[in-house]
């Protein structure tokens, strides 16, 4: 039996995740080493503190964007809300470390995504539909210059 939302592991929350971003042509690079194996440095990876897990390239919108891939917790009550309202709950879930590289990204102006698979296709269907304007724009304007 496949688990649910509320369930599944952060694994399989990102497989998810994953999933959709390469449907919408994502080039998904996954920044997740894993933990160390023993000796003193067992429960540590091997990337730097604090980085998100994917980063994801998007050639055809030219943009890319970093997600910190966070799975919901058994006691989620916000199945089918708004983004602003599921934010808090995955902001308690960042490390210090986590909550500081997207600080950097927002600083920066590089894109940052927060939590599962409802984020993953948010964000995607934003992009597409960026795109979808940008190329109306670009058509009007060569149509005023002809």
């Amino acid at each position: 039996m496949a688990p649910t939302e509320d369930t599944m592991r952060e694994d399989d929350a990102q497989k998810r995740v994953v999933i959709v971003m390469k449907l919408y042509g994502g080039e998904v690079y996954n920044m997740s080493q894993g933990y160390r194996p023993g000796g003193k440095r067992h429960g540590t990876t091997r990337q730097t503190k604090g980085i998100a897990d994917l980063l994801i390239f998007f050639p055809r919108w030219k943009t890319h964007i970093w997600f910190e891939v966070k799975k919901r917790d058994d006691d989620w009550p916000l199945d089918n809300v708004e983004w602003c309202i599921r934010r808090p709950f995955y902001v308690k879930l960042q490390s210090a470390d986590q909550a500081a590289f997207e600080a950097h990204c927002t600083a920066c102006g590089v894109r940052y995504v927060l939590g599962g698979m409802e984020e993953a296709q948010e964000v995607c269907k934003a992009l597409k539909r960026a795109d979808i304007r940008s190329r109306a724009r670009t058509a009007l304007t060569v149509e005023e210059v002809t």
